[in-house]
């Protein structure tokens, strides 16, 4: 593995190892690692069990690199690609009036300029590495269309791009989403772009000055406020209206009045709450392009003078602040509480052994104890537990059948009882908006399983907070809630984006569900042999457990993959642009049977599934408390031999080693203090 230096997305500023702490300390980010791999040192010497300290090692490396995601949201055309462009300090991205709308693009920190593009030509998927920026505006515009058919074939679509290169912004750890703009926030484009905000830490949301903000957009700014940490409203054209900071309080003011969201929402919404929370959220008015031509001028004055005004310093500003600093934040938080939590499991570990070796029945008791905690939850089958997933299981599944039903229900209402009365422009964009429902809906069956599945899993975990089994459980949910936000670690200085790095793209709609089929069909290969083996791409290998594991927690990135080949036909229906009456009802006729039969079908085995992974991550752990058990009685019956000093010399030991972990706890909590935590 690279060292963070050599790691495109090494960070910056405040983030690396000799940041001072609060005390004044320096290093305090280099003392926690070194700290929390005594710790995993400490569990391997005393054979506390891998899956124990597995997850605390697994992220010894990477904690550091905390990095946030923000997605830049808007309506078609009010300036969200020059706005990227400005806050990264270059001209990438293509502007709107010859951009592919529908191409979802990350930019993230790279030591030059390179990008990844996903294709599907009809019947597969494939990428292609570009190096020089030309190259990239080929595959993002619309004059670059035809090239793209000559190169790949007549049917190839871009679906997604990934950008690195070299920004102080992206350095200190932000990841910037240019979402697509199509149809503006229309209600599939808006479900869409919530679902990918379950992987999105902050948005940028862009209005233009001179006009009141939509009831679109105010749906849209309803259902994703407390979905993220950070929210900002970014007004852009600031250097084409004399008032534009009076144009953005007036549409401040609106958000800020709960009257805005009772006529909206109605008035059993929670208008208050949602207006309070916009109380706090930031607005800024912005001059991308003002920005982007002082940047091309010579350093000075009024360099300085144009760069202030443009906005983009102030907007610079609160995204460290709110946004990666917060992030950090966060990542400080939950690896102390991971580590407090894996070195209580060594302590108990210790503190056990040391019952061994005192005279008397608290040995024996001591295991008696432990033998009976499995015993409970093994007996029966598992009575105490399994039936939480079950019902679980079973109530998700029946809402997943309901949710279909209702968003056919709202497609009849929304598209079908007014086909009729449709024009063929007008035919062409209900056509292109309904091909995006399946995969959307599919994508909303997810998050409804992983909320009921991770809801039962919190239930039985609560029972007996304190045995191995459910602090286990608490630590693969502290290890998914650092995991999710950290990027994967590079395999060597010169990877690019690779398989599972591309994963955790913000990507939406049919872009994500075409290119996750690809990934899906070679990572069922691998894993039918048991692991995911080390790929072309150099990826680490992971084990059953992991993947397991990984899928409870994160089962967006891992089973809906598998039912993307049968919208892989979507993606050819939005490029012919059915014109007729009798064609948008045949898109209309298969899109609504995709979500009641193939979504319906395949969300319903997910959820069977995930449950029985939660099944088999809480019965290895059981099985791994077993052997452990087995292990102390024969270390029991064996110190029955021992000498007295030789009893005396181990009791010595595991004192000390008690010690030292104590230690290592007492200076997580000086850590912890340091950083304000």
């Amino acid at each position: 593995m690279s060292s963070p230096s050599d790691r495109p997305d090494a960070p910056g500023g405040t983030h690396g190892t000799d940041a001072p702490d609060a005390t004044g300390e320096p290093g305090s980010d280099e003392r926690a690692t070194r700290v929390v791999r005594s710790i995993v040192d400490m569990a391997q010497t005393h054979k506390t069990g891998e899956s124990v300290w597995g997850p605390l090692e697994n992220l010894t490396d990477r904690w550091q690199e905390p990095f946030a995601r923000a997605a830049v949201v808007g309506e078609v055309s009010v300036g969200k690609s020059t706005l990227v462009n400005a806050l990264v300090g270059q001209d990438v991205l293509p502007a709107a009036t010859e951009a592919l709308s529908a191409v979802t693009v990350e930019l993230r920190h790279g030591p030059r300029t390179r990008a990844t593009v996903g294709l599907h030509d009809g019947s597969d998927v494939m990428t292609r590495e570009l190096a020089e920026r030309e190259q990239l505006l080929v595959y993002l515009t619309t004059r670059g269309e035809k090239q793209v058919t000559i190169r790949h074939g007549r049917d190839t679509q871009v679906l997604w791009a990934v950008v690195a290169l070299p920004s102080p912004l992206l350095k200190e750890g932000l990841r910037l989403t240019d979402t697509p703009g199509v149809g503006g926030l229309n209600p599939a484009h808006r479900r869409q772009t919530l679902a990918a905000l379950s992987n999105t830490d902050a948005v940028l949301f862009v209005i233009l000055p001179g006009k009141p903000i939509s009831a679109s957009e105010l749906r849209f700014l309803a259902e994703s406020v407390h979905r993220v940490s950070s929210y900002v409203i970014v007004q852009t054209h600031r250097d084409q209206t004399s008032d534009a900071q009076a144009h953005l309080d007036k549409n401040l003011a609106v958000l800020r009045d709960p009257a805005t969201w009772r006529k909206l929402l109605g008035e059993g919404a929670d208008a208050e709450g949602t207006a309070a929370r916009f109380a706090r959220v930031p607005g800024v008015c912005v001059a991308a392009r003002h920005a982007l031509d002082a940047l091309e001028a010579a350093p000075g004055q009024e360099r300085d003078r144009d760069m202030r005004f443009s906005g983009i310093p102030e907007l610079t500003r609160l995204l460290r602040e709110e946004v990666i600093d917060r992030a950090g934040e966060l990542h400080r938080r939950d690896l102390l509480r991971l580590a407090d939590s894996t070195a209580a499991a060594v302590r108990t570990g210790l503190v056990e052994r040391k019952a061994l070796l005192t005279p008397g029945e608290a040995a024996e008791r001591a295991i008696r104890e432990r033998e009976e905690n499995v015993r409970s939850w093994v007996a029966k089958d598992g009575d105490t537990w399994k039936p939480d997933l079950e019902a679980a299981t079973a109530f998700v599944q029946d809402e997943i059948r309901e949710l279909a039903r209702e968003r056919v229900e709202l497609l009849e209402r929304t598209y079908l009882v007014h086909f009729g009365a449709m024009k063929t422009q007008k035919l062409q964009e209900a056509a292109a908006r309904l091909v995006i429902e399946p995969p959307t809906v599919l994508a909303e069956m997810r998050e409804r399983i992983t909320e009921r599945l991770n809801d039962a899993v919190a239930r039985i975990g609560a029972r007996n907070p304190q045995d191995a089994v459910s602090t286990h459980l608490e630590r693969l949910a502290l290890t998914d809630g650092l995991d999710a936000h950290l990027p994967a670690p590079f395999r060597h200085a010169e990877a690019m984006l690779d398989d599972e790095y591309l994963t955790s793209v913000a990507m939406t709609g049919i872009p994500l569900i075409a290119r996750q089929f690809a990934e899906a069909r070679r990572k069922a290969n691998e894993e039918e042999q048991g692991t995911i083996r080390r790929t072309d791409h150099g990826s680490m290998a992971r084990t059953t457990m992991e993947v397991v594991s990984a899928a409870i927690k994160n089962p967006l990135v891992t089973a809906t993959v598998v039912a993307a080949g049968l919208f892989a036909g979507l993606v050819a229906w939005r490029k012919s642009k059915a014109k007729t009456l009798a064609a948008v009802n045949e898109v209309y006729v298969k899109v609504t049977g995709l979500i009641t039969k193939e979504a319906v079908d395949h969300s319903v085995a997910q959820a069977a599934r995930e449950r029985d992974a939660i099944i088999e991550v809480i019965e290895a752990r059981l099985k791994e408390e077993g052997e452990r058990i087995e292990r102390d009685r024969d270390d029991l019956a064996r110190l029955t031999d021992l000498t007295a000093r030789e009893r005396a010399a181990l009791l010595n030991e595991t004192d000390l080693a008690l010690r030292e972990v104590d230690s290592l706890v007492a200076e997580l909590a000086g850590i912890r203090t340091g950083w304000g935590l």
